[in-house]
């Protein structure tokens, strides 16, 4: 490793700028993903798909939401965690 890849300011700078993209991604992807999801039921409702076709979307979709729903439940765990936990620290 070279001294720059030591540097604690640098390593700090590098994961602010990285951290940065990646919500500029995430951003762009959810904004995306409604988008997306239109096209998914357009599929699902044309006629002029073949039934494998709109199996394939309608698997999609529901595999989407079962992941959506399971991270919700994950996240209102979490924040009730750590609200425990808080509620913890100041006894």
């Amino acid at each position: 490793a070279n001294r720059i890849e030591q540097d604690p300011g640098f390593i700090d700078q590098y994961n602010k700028v990285r951290r940065q993209a990646m919500t500029q991604a995430s951003d762009k992807l959810q904004g995306l993903a409604s988008k997306a999801v239109d096209t998914l039921a357009t599929i699902m409702d044309s006629e002029q798909a073949t039934p494998t076709e709109r199996t394939r979307v309608a698997k999609i979709i529901l595999d989407g939401a079962y992941q959506a729903q399971q991270t919700q439940d994950i996240l209102e765990r979490l924040d009730k965690l750590e609200q425990e936990q808080a509620e913890d620290d100041q006894h």
